[in-house]
């Protein structure tokens, strides 16, 4: 797999849709996938588009950082589309699209193995577990976690994070993760006093809905 650099998220995701609608590799029901893909980013600081919402963003990542469970009411006033993670029996113990308390605990181990280490190639943390697979035939409205986990390596003196993403929904999602993602990066290299590097973006499954399929062919093949 060979990944593209980009200066800005911006670039990379306008790329990826327009590959994914131009070629995709395989059509489902409701999707137009390309498998095994991705893109890195030389300039993590510049990690945003311009349709996304991100006061939503930035609450969602604050949220990820207390490494509580429950929904603030400050996410829901900013995205009430998040209620849908929410059903009648509240957020159960396998609920990961919060990440962050399954990532506090180890946050601990990292920081530890990258200054005792500093080229170690250990510093990873687990979002996808064998746990999650309670969700797998459960009528529920929570999500098997796109996100299988994390990387942090220091390299010429610059912290450089790789993600693997199991699947993730290009032009609805992906901008958050990334955003979230960055986010954590810049967080984690101010922690070890140390510079940002590259961060790379891994997909197994990339998608768009066919929905937002047709509005981007709108967008990118639209006559002036």
């Amino acid at each position: 797999m060979f990944l593209k650099r980009y200066s800005s998220y911006a670039e990379a995701e306008k790329t990826l849709c327009k590959e994914i609608v131009a070629r995709p590799e395989f059509i489902t029901d409701s999707t137009f996938e390309i498998l095994s893909t991705g893109f890195i980013l030389t300039n993590p600081w510049n990690n945003k588009n311009d349709h996304s919402n991100y006061d939503y963003a930035q609450k969602f990542f604050d949220w990820i950082m207390t490494g509580e469970k429950e929904l603030s009411a400050e996410l829901i006033a900013a995205n009430p589309w998040t209620k849908r993670f929410v059903d009648s029996k509240g957020l159960p113990d396998s609920f990961s699209t919060s990440y962050g308390w399954k990532i506090k605990h180890q946050w601990a181990d990292i920081i530890r193995e990258l200054v005792e280490h500093v080229g170690t190639r250990r510093a990873y943390t687990n979002i996808l577990v064998p746990d999650d697979k309670i969700v797998f035939n459960v009528k529920t409205t929570m999500e098997y976690p796109c996100t299988i986990g994390f990387q942090f390596l220091i390299r010429e003196g610059k912290l450089i994070m790789i993600v693997n993403m199991r699947s993730n929904n290009v032009y609805a999602v992906m901008p958050y993760d990334v955003f979230n993602f960055t986010s954590l990066q810049q967080y984690i290299a101010k922690m070890l006093k140390i510079d940002v590097g590259d961060y790379y973006h891994i997909i197994n499954n990339a998608h768009l809905y066919k929905g937002d399929v047709r509005r981007l062919k709108e967008l990118f093949y639209a006559k002036n």
